[in-house]
């Protein structure tokens, strides 16, 4: 008697699992391999807000003053944080967000 299941019916159950457990883990190093890439453009990222949040103060004109990244000295009469200042991120005004 003659199975009425295809060849690739048997294929799929000798080598599905195995297939699948390799798709799996070629999908896992892509996303590490992402990770990986995009790791330093993160740490920069978190590097550049850490220096202008700390370097943030506010001068007796009440103009408030920070230093960028790259050692450039800014300045706003709004708190930059606030709605419409430097780093305001709602798309307003400023530079976008930081």
């Amino acid at each position: 008697m003659t199975s009425t299941r295809s060849i690739y019916a048997h294929a799929f159950q000798a080598f599905g699992g195995a297939a699948l457990v390799f798709c799996f883990l070629v999908l896992c190093q892509a996303a590490l391999q992402i990770l990986i890439l995009a790791l330093p453009f993160l740490a920069f990222d978190a590097w550049s807000k850490f220096c202008k949040r700390s370097s943030l103060h506010q001068r007796d004109g009440g103009v408030y003053v920070w230093v960028e990244w790259d050692g450039t000295e800014r300045c706003s009469l709004l708190h930059p944080d606030a709605p419409g200042g430097e780093w305001d991120s709602d798309g307003d005004g400023g530079d976008g967000g930081d």
